[in-house]
């Protein structure tokens, strides 16, 4: 396996660990069926991995549908709301990652797409479709102000990252345009939190998350554009040492955490108000 493998599963092994407790955390108010489920997924998917047993793999893409199932059961109150499908974006976006993710273990080329691209395709899946748009999904649905900003802004990233999709395998232009539209749509969202926001310490993780994304979008489209061949390290293009590695390590666990202080301070504010 080569080093540029190496880091497309380490990213990808800890979004098998933080999407799920992100998800269990801010959508599904910590049930416990999800919790072992998730637990046991890991343990199968990486007793799978390592011992080449890799169609071991398909239990992540049976505990994400699974996930997906039991929001819809929990959430579903007789109608459907925009603000409802909303919140069902990021579940859906976790069966997309875990179905990249199978193909990319097993070597499947779904799409034409090599391990490589696979693995790829999934970590854009499990953070921003499923870790990002989880927590815009939690704003939009918990009696925040403006909530609902936030569910539109859910409907515009899937929307952008369908742009996304289709582009690369049919009109180049959708791509680009998609590319554009979230490199100005994520972290606009992340400064509206920080706007709303009402923990000093979250503004602060917030803004922290705000900067390394800018910088990691930055690389995106410099590798999107560039003319040149983008610099690499240690062999490596940096889009992998760099753009993944501030999103799963900075981004987006930066924003979690900002989000969860915020709501419980929101919490607080309600109870003695």
């Amino acid at each position: 396996m080569d080093t540029e493998l190496y880091i497309l599963y380490f990213l990808l092994l800890i979004a098998l660990i933080l999407a799920p407790i992100l998800s269990n955390d801010l959508l599904l108010q910590r049930h416990r069926f999800y919790r072992i489920g998730h637990i046991i997924s890991v343990v199968i998917v990486l007793i799978g991995i390592l011992s080449d047993a890799t169609l071991l793999v398909s239990a992540w893409i049976l505990f994400c549908i699974a996930g997906l199932i039991l929001h819809f059961i929990e959430r579903f109150k007789g109608r459907l709301t925009l603000s409802f499908v909303a919140t069902n974006i990021p579940f859906l976006f976790s069966i997309i990652g875990s179905v990249w993710f199978f193909s990319g273990v097993n070597d499947l080329y779904l799409l034409g797409y090599n391990e490589h691209w696979s693995l790829y395709a999934a970590m854009h899946s499990m953070f921003l479709g499923w870790m990002y748009i989880g927590c815009l999904a939690h704003l939009a649905s918990n009696n925040y102000p403006n909530a609902r900003i936030y569910t539109i802004g859910c409907c515009l990233c899937l929307v952008l990252f369908l742009f996304v999709a289709f582009g690369i395998n049919g009109i180049p232009h959708l791509k680009s345009m998609g590319a554009i539209g979230l490199s100005i749509l994520v972290p606009f969202y992340i400064f509206l939190f920080c706007w709303h926001s009402q923990n000093t310490t979250a503004r602060l993780l917030g803004g922290t998350s705000i900067v390394a994304l800018l910088y990691s979008m930055t690389l995106a489209l410099m590798n999107e554009f560039w003319i040149v061949q983008p610099p690499t390290t240690l062999g490596i293009n940096s889009m992998v040492t760099l753009h993944g590695i501030i999103n799963a390590v900075i981004v987006i666990p930066c924003f979690y955490v900002a989000v969860r202080l915020n709501y419980r301070t929101l919490q607080a504010t309600q109870k003695t108000g």
